[in-house]
């Protein structure tokens, strides 16, 4: 008897927390009765891909350069990104002509931050943009009218392989990121490409500073006085990089008296500009998906690409899984509704693997959910991660999503069945919670969604062997 009681204790626990409203059709409450568990898998998705002609893309991930790959298609990707002043200027003692150099970094994670070859030497060519990007964004965008060739501020020549490698520099950029398949925060290195940019930009920028602050005040009011830059892959095929971060170092020297009363000349320098969440940044990405996998489609498989590739449009059996409910009368409590989806490797020469983030919600609404900048809720959409061991993507958490169907009292929809599975690119911060003096706890807390421009990907779902499992709860 006791155990039966902690069984329903347990149970009547874990009902009890949901996300969207619950009513009386749903159950709150199970007594103290026999109780009987139903598990139904018999219901099957469906699903075609769907092209994805253009994206807007919210991230501070830079794409940059040119691969071909057998089985995976053609892509390109540059770059317009604004600047945020991020560094307050030291005004004491420097002036216009102590500024000595100006040089943009672009830093991207040791060994895994690109996609290709790693010696193949490849260029990017830096512009200053004209004018102001257009808000909003997307990365079939057309920068023939923000830029002249005329201003061509620095190139640049580098390989993967040869980034700067000094200790100083590896201990320097050490970030740290959350893993959301341990739980844990793990770190990685940064290397540097750099291209050495004119120095009137730092004196034109100390300048305008010393004249008019109120031009630093915000993202847009900077804007409005330096556009940002253009950042062209202007030679070389073979290799994709994904940037982390970028910014603009200003390299100074000034003049003081020392306590002894003789002058010193001390040099310096300050990251002065960078790529951060609160400004304009896009990717600016051609891809032609090869025709092997067109044809694929166009035979009826289910394929994810990324970035600007294809999403798969899923057709889930909601009607099915209301009907089956519905069926039995009295008390009863929806315990889980889990799908899983296999995922399969498509073989290439570049190592491409498929997305490790997918968000599913409905296909109505994923436009505004990109455009309004929204975050997953776990009731109307969801982020669920490539399990590489098991080869699939899981989704435990769909309970939610049929409890928001009965609440709303009204008939299960093809809006409500219609939905689309969409690679993207996640963004979490590990927070720290501290209980005690000896006890603490971190946790990932997701602050971006956006669609995958990250890294080139891609997968075959398939959907004839997927399983969306129903259990729920009743009384005798």
């Amino acid at each position: 008897m006791r155990s039966l009681f902690c069984y329903i204790s347990a149970l009547m626990l874990a009902v009890s927390v949901c996300s969207c409203e619950d009513n009386s059709n749903v159950g709150n409450s199970l007594s103290d009765t026999t109780i009987s568990v139903v598990a139904d898998s018999s219901f099957t998705v469906t699903g075609h891909s769907v092209a994805i002609p253009r994206v807007k893309a919210r991230t501070i991930v830079q794409l940059l350069g040119e691969i071909k790959a057998d089985n995976y298609g053609e892509l390109t990707s540059d770059v317009v990104s604004e600047m945020m002043p991020v560094g307050s200027f030291v005004t004491d003692g420097v002036t216009e002509e102590t500024i000595d150099r100006m040089r943009l970094v672009m830093y991207v994670s040791a060994g895994t931050g690109f996609t290709g070859d790693s010696i193949v030497p490849m260029q990017m060519s830096v512009y200053k943009l004209n004018k102001q990007l257009p808000n909003p964004i997307y990365s079939d965008f057309n920068p023939a009218d923000y830029y002249n060739e005329s201003d061509l501020l620095g190139t640049a020549t580098y390989t993967a392989s040869d980034m700067d490698k000094s200790t100083a520099e590896r201990e320097k950029h050490l970030q740290s990121y959350y893993d959301n398949a341990t739980y844990s925060t793990k770190y990685y290195e940064l290397r540097e490409a750099r291209v050495e940019l004119p120095v009137e930009i730092g004196r034109s920028i100390f300048r305008e500073f010393k004249n008019n602050p109120s031009t630093f005040s915000s993202p847009d009011e900077f804007a409005k006085f330096f556009p940002g830059f253009y950042i062209k892959n202007s030679f070389g095929s073979g290799r994709v990089m994904n940037f982390q971060s970028t910014e603009i170092e200003m390299f100074y020297h000034r003049k003081y008296k020392t306590e002894f009363g003789t002058d010193t000349i001390v040099f310096d320098s300050i990251g002065c500009l960078a790529v951060t969440p609160e400004i304009l940044v896009n990717n600016i990405i051609n891809m032609k998906v090869d025709k092997k996998l067109q044809q694929q489609v166009a035979d009826g498989e289910a394929l994810l690409v990324a970035p600007q590739g294809y999403q798969v449009d899923l057709k889930l059996p909601i009607r099915d899984i209301v009907a089956k409910y519905n069926l039995d009368s009295g008390l009863k409590v929806i315990n889980e509704l889990r799908l899983e989806i296999p995922a399969e490797t498509i073989e290439n020469d570049y190592g491409i693997e498929p997305p490790s983030s997918v968000m599913l919600i409905r296909t109505s609404e994923k436009d505004d959910f990109f455009n309004e900048n929204q975050l997953t809720d776990g009731c109307r959409s969801y982020v669920g991660y490539y399990d590489s061991t098991n080869h699939n993507y899981v989704f435990s958490g769909l309970r939610e999503y049929v409890i928001d169907v009965l609440s709303s009292n009204k008939d299960v929809t093809d809006d409500d069945e219609n939905i689309s599975l969409i690679p993207v690119d996640i963004t979490s911060e590990s927070v720290s919670s501290s209980y005690s003096y000896y006890y603490s706890s971190a946790s990932s807390v997701l602050t971006k969604v956006a669609p995958a421009v990250a890294r080139p990907a891609m997968a075959r779902l398939n959907l004839a062997k997927a399983k969306i499992r129903l259990t729920y709860s009743k009384k005798k």
